[in-house]
């Protein structure tokens, strides 16, 4: 069973990953999908470099940064995701590719 308040419930079903989705279908869609609520603290990882991924993530609150971290440890910020955005898409639907870059999050995010 999902717990998403109400907001959070709108800005998931408001990504192109629900678009068509009819409001009442969105309660019955949800509880068959079970989407994991995750709370990630300012510069925690949410995925990984090397990590295998198992999931899309839509971000509902703060914002995460896609970086890279090369060999020395210079990292580079890729792209940033904030409220309502999709990320991991590529890599959670391709065949199972270790993660070249990481997810961190900016702020406290969910």
């Amino acid at each position: 069973m999902h717990t998403l308040t109400e907001e959070q419930k709108q800005i998931l079903l408001s990504t192109p990953l629900f678009n068509g989705i009819a409001a009442e279908e969105a309660d019955a869609l949800l509880d068959c999908l079970d989407p994991m609520l995750r709370r990630t603290p300012r510069d925690g990882a949410v995925l990984s470099a090397g990590d295998t991924p198992r999931f899309v993530g839509v971000v509902l609150e703060g914002d995460l940064h896609i970086v890279h971290d090369d060999y020395w440890g210079n990292r580079a910020i890729l792209s940033t995701a904030s409220a309502g955005d999709v990320f991991g898409e590529a890599f959670s639907l391709a065949p199972a590719q270790p993660l070249p870059v990481s997810v961190v999050a900016k702020r406290e995010s969910r």
